[in-house]
């Protein structure tokens, strides 16, 4: 290979830009892609098609391709769907149909309408380029007015489906709050104070200053700090993990005839000696729990009111003189609470929070180092005469088959298995900021993750400059901003094709078969679960559906399928 390093650092230092550098895009590389990815879509469904189960915990839908299609438009505050999938399963659902609604229609009328006016305009545009606004030529007025109307239009449609999506938002909202399969729970009528003062931590006074509120609270609760107990219970939780697998593997020993003593463990303690123990640790916490005020008390509540509706107003009000006190939370659920983290005061969680938030920035921003990597691939064919397997690649007709394989499908996978791998990292990240329940980490958790996607995904591969000329260009000159954007998106519209038509799949195939969760659960299975408790585990207690790292996925599909337009 006599590519030198010059060479090699321009191409990189061109990635950011990358989406850019795939305008004229051929008509073979995008059937090539589409090809691939749509024959994985196909055979996913049809293994879907085949497999369904009646004991899965949905309702079945009628037989037939189109009935989930035809059901999508139908659907309205199903008090069945959200029994079985939760609010925030029924509110994807209303995702997916809302990007139905803006998107069919659009590309059933804009679409047929660009298309001609791009294709005959005569420029000297390549590959798919010339079925967009880069066939355009300067002076054809009248075209790119039919391209500002289409444009308008767009705008003025997605507006209104939002607007009439977030109507509708409030009035389930409302309607869901009086709904006895919401109302019925306890946590829905129960909201966590934390960061309550000192003065008014007793349940008198916080009887009274929450009296206004029909009547106030029925129940209160003051947390305390338990921290020594659980540590016990811990402890006697592991020595029960300890003896159970003594236990078994002593079990199999037996039956295979190769030991007919009792099996030691790791520290060299018989079984009888590890459930001497547990009774020591069960007699401590038994009395602990019989003197359960002698814990010193955390600046947090719980306050249990008549109905969702008071405690859907109390999150509404400001209780406290004081910022940062008297902060009301909702508990979306009954295992919603983490509770190692009431202890922490409104300062140690701003603290964690802004140095979380300052190594996600950091890491959202140098993830383009990788990203920019797979640009490599996607201008291979720029590099001929460069590398030498290239050459020989761009010799043949078969060669060149290849490297338009390479060019339109190899990036977008490489992107994808990096999509993959930061959402882990940023989890583990947004589990230290200190929230208190886990609603608010899956809350935390979807706003990161959608700047990232946003900034990485579309803006970064889209922009043809590198990152280091326009970023100070934009701090210079904040209006150069929409100038950059209108300049550099066009072109980048053939990338974003190929990417499309993969993550069209892959998210199907992740979200139908859930197979990261599967694989997960079969290593586990195989590594993990030596004993009757952790099988029973493994089976039992799925994996809780991450809200945060799915809506963000969808979401920026759909602000990428908007700006495409």
């Amino acid at each position: 290979m006599d590519m030198d390093f010059a060479d090699l650092n321009r191409t990189i230092s061109a990635a950011a830009g990358k989406a850019q550098k795939s305008q004229g895009l051929s008509v073979q590389s995008f059937l090539a892609s589409l090809a691939v990815y749509g024959s994985i879509c196909v055979a996913v469904l049809i293994f879907e098609q085949s497999r369904q189960s009646p004991d899965r915990n949905v309702s079945r839908l009628s037989s037939g391709w189109h009935a989930w299609f035809s059901r999508l438009p139908k659907l309205s505050l199903d008090e069945e769907l959200i029994t079985e999938q939760g609010m925030d399963g029924y509110f994807f659902l209303r995702l997916l149909r809302t990007a139905l609604k803006m998107f069919l229609p659009l590309t059933a009328i804009i679409i047929p309408l660009l298309l001609p006016l791009d294709l005959t305009a005569g420029a000297s545009a390549a590959g798919l380029d010339k079925l967009s606004w880069a066939n355009l030529q300067m002076g054809q007025i009248a075209r790119f007015w039919g391209h500002l109307v289409a444009a308008l239009v767009v705008v003025a449609y997605v507006c209104y489906i939002l607007v009439s999506e977030f109507r509708e938002l409030i009035r389930i909202r409302q309607v869901y709050l009086l709904k006895s399969c919401h109302s019925q729970h306890q946590s829905a009528r129960i909201v966590l104070v934390t960061d309550i003062p000192k003065s008014k931590l007793h349940e008198d006074t916080l009887a009274r200053d929450y009296a206004r509120f029909n009547g106030g609270p029925v129940k209160i609760w003051i947390n305390r700090d338990v921290s020594s107990l659980t540590r016990i219970v811990e402890k006697r939780n592991r020595l029960v993990c300890k003896l159970e697998a003594v236990l078994t593997e002593e079990l199999r020993q037996t039956r295979k005839s190769l030991l007919k003593r009792f099996r030691k463990d790791s520290d060299g303690r018989t079984p009888m000696s590890i459930a001497r123990d547990i009774q020591d640790l069960n007699k401590k916490i038994t009395q602990q729990q019989k003197d359960i005020k002698s814990f010193r008390k955390l600046p947090s509540a719980f306050l249990q009111f008549a109905d969702p509706v008071t405690a859907h107003q109390v999150q509404q009000v400001v209780a406290d003189s004081v910022p940062l006190s008297m902060v009301p939370h909702m508990i979306a659920a009954d295992n919603d609470v983490i509770w190692s983290n009431l202890s922490l005061r409104w300062w140690q969680r701003f603290i964690k929070k802004l140095i979380i938030v300052g190594c996600v920035i950091g890491l959202t921003v140098f993830w383009v180092v990788p990203i920019a990597l797979t640009g490599l691939l996607s201008q291979v064919v720029y590099l001929d005469g460069k590398i030498a397997w290239v050459q020989r690649l761009s010799d043949s007709a078969l060669g060149r088959m290849w490297l338009g394989l390479i060019q339109g499908l190899v990036p977008q996978l490489l992107l994808s298995i990096l999509m993959v791998l930061f959402p882990e990292i940023l989890l583990a990240l947004v589990r230290r900021q200190g929230q208190v329940t886990r609603s608010a980490i899956e809350l935390s958790l979807q706003g990161h993750y959608f700047v990232f996607l946003f900034l990485q995904v579309f803006l970064v591969v889209s922009i043809s400059s590198s990152i280091t000329t326009v970023i100070p260009e934009v701090l210079n000159n904040l209006q150069s901003a929409p100038s950059i954007l209108a300049k550099n998106v066009p072109k980048a519209s053939d990338y974003f094709y190929s990417y499309l038509l993969l993550q069209a799949v892959t998210q199907c195939a992740l979200s139908l078969r859930q197979l990261p969760n599967a694989i997960w659960q079969w290593l586990l299975m195989l590594l993990w679960a030596q004993t009757p408790r952790k099988n029973w585990s493994c089976i039992t207690q799925r994996s809780m559906m991450r809200w945060g790292l799915v809506y963000p996925v969808f979401t920026n599909l759909a602000c990428i399928c908007k700006f495409v337009f």
